[in-house]
């Protein structure tokens, strides 16, 4: 056999987000090493070719991209899930290609969605520090954020919450929910983990 034949292929784990019109996209490796981008443009999207390529694909509206996760924004919920095969395609194809990460980000490379409000993002950082990874680690969990973008916070699980059966009710249920509260102006709470990778979770699924 070939070597393109025996190649494994790179695994991509795709989710509706928890947003309507959008998915999310989890690569078994780090998509954007250097924290977070976004793109909102299509005329902003050309300068890198992930970007570039899922840009092309008809109604894609936003791409944001935190470490391992490409979430994936479209015009319509009916595009979904037929778009989803499409993006998914399109990741593994441009990661094969570029897999040294000078190439997939040329240097310069900044998303039109990527300026922070600086402010909102202290007072989840310190909601999360003072409040609500105390709580969380007494089950051996933590929630790390990874970015603050367009009112949006994208949220990484480590520890006893990665993998967790109870994971996303403790997201939904009370993390949320006390962001929310405290930071009215977050429009919703992304999480950006790759659960399938949990190796300590605290309580199983189905339980």
């Amino acid at each position: 056999m070939s070597e393109d034949i025996t190649k494994k292929k790179l695994k991509i784990e795709a989710e509706p987000a928890s947003f309507p019109n959008a998915y999310k996209f989890v690569v078994e490796r780090q998509v954007y090493p250097a924290g977070a981008i976004t793109f909102k443009k299509k005329e902003d999207a050309d300068v890198a070719p992930l970007s570039r390529r899922l840009f092309a694909l008809e109604g894609v509206t936003k791409v944001a991209i935190v470490g391992a996760a490409v979430t994936v924004s479209s015009d319509t919920a009916e595009r979904w899930p037929q778009l989803a095969y499409a993006v998914g395609a399109g990741i593994r194809a441009v990661l094969e290609e570029h897999e040294d990460p000078a190439t997939l980000w040329p240097e310069g490379v900044k998303g039109s969605g990527s300026g922070e409000d600086l402010e909102r993002k202290k007072k989840v950082q310190e909601l999360l520090d003072a409040e609500i990874n105390p709580m969380i680690a007494h089950h051996n969990g933590m929630i790390s954020l990874v970015d603050y973008d367009d009112d949006v916070a994208y949220v990484q699980m480590l520890g006893g919450c990665q993998g967790c059966g109870a994971a996303d009710a403790t997201l939904k249920m009370g993390v949320e929910r006390m962001l929310k509260e405290r930071v009215p102006e977050i429009r919703e709470i992304v999480d950006v983990t790759n659960h399938a990778e949990g190796s300590n979770p605290y309580i199983s699924a189905g339980k």
